[in-house]
C-alpha cells in the first residue's frame, strides 16, 4: 500500500511540473513577445504612440541577421506629450534576443510609464564610438543601410519576472523528469527510505 501511495505521489509531480512550465513560459512570452505599441525605421526621426495601460515596456532594435547593431550610434529620448517630461530609459539588463529566419531583434532599453501619449525621438550621435571606428576600419565597405533597421516599443514585464521565470523552468523540468524516474524506480526509493513493501 505504501509503495502504491509513493508511486502516485511521484507521478503527481509530473502534472505539477507541466503546470509550472506553462506558467513560466507565459511569463517569458510577455517579456519577449509583448504587444507592439509602435514601430519606426532608423530613417525616421520620431514617432508618437499611446500607452493605454501604465506599466513596463521595452524598446527593441530589429534588423537583418548578421548585420551591425546600430544602438551605439544613436540616442533615444522619450517624452510625455502632455507634460513635456522626459521618461527615464534604462539599459536592458539581460538584453534578450529573438531571432527569426532572416531578421533578429534585441531589447535595447526599458522604461516604466503611466498611460498617456508619448513621443520617441531618435537622433544620431555626433561622434562615433571607438568600437565603431575599429569595426569600420576592418569592414570599410560594409556601411549599414538604415532602412533595414527598426525600433519597436513592446509591452514587457518587470525584470524580476524574468529572474523568477528562469528558475521556474528549471524546477518544472526537475519535477517532470524526476517524478517519472522516481515513479519507475519506486521500489528502489522505498528501500533507500527503509520502507518494507507489504503484500
Amino acid at each position: 500500500m505504501i509503495i502504491t501511495l509513493l508511486q502516485i505521489l511521484f507521478y503527481g509531480l509530473i502534472p505539477l511540473g507541466i503546470f509550472t512550465l506553462v506558467v513560466a513560459i507565459r511569463l517569458l512570452r510577455k517579456s519577449f513577445f509583448g504587444k507592439i505599441l509602435t514601430e519606426l525605421p532608423f530613417t525616421r526621426q520620431e514617432a508618437e504612440f499611446k500607452i493605454t495601460d501604465g506599466g513596463s515596456y521595452g524598446i527593441w532594435q530589429k534588423g537583418k541577421m548578421l548585420k551591425r547593431t546600430l544602438i551605439d550610434q544613436f540616442e533615444l529620448q522619450l517624452v510625455n506629450i502632455a507634460t513635456g517630461q522626459a521618461i527615464s530609459l534604462h539599459h536592458s539588463f539581460f538584453a534578450p534576443h529573438v531571432n527569426g529566419f532572416d531578421t533578429g531583434r534585441m531589447e535595447w532599453k526599458r522604461f516604466s510609464a503611466p498611460s498617456g501619449r508619448y513621443k520617441l525621438h531618435l537622433t544620431e550621435r555626433a561622434s562615433e564610438t571607438v568600437s565603431w571606428n575599429i569595426l569600420s576600419a576592418l569592414m570599410p565597405n560594409n556601411k549599414p543601410d538604415y532602412s533595414q533597421y527598426w525600433l519597436q516599443i513592446r509591452e514587457s514585464q518587470p525584470v524580476f519576472i524574468m529572474v523568477v521565470a528562469i528558475p521556474m523552468i528549471l524546477l518544472s523540468v526537475t519535477l517532470i523528469f524526476g517524478g517519472l524516474v522516481l515513479a519507475i524506480n519506486v521500489h528502489v526509493v522505498a528501500t533507500y527510505l527503509g520502507i518494507t513493501p507489504t503484500h
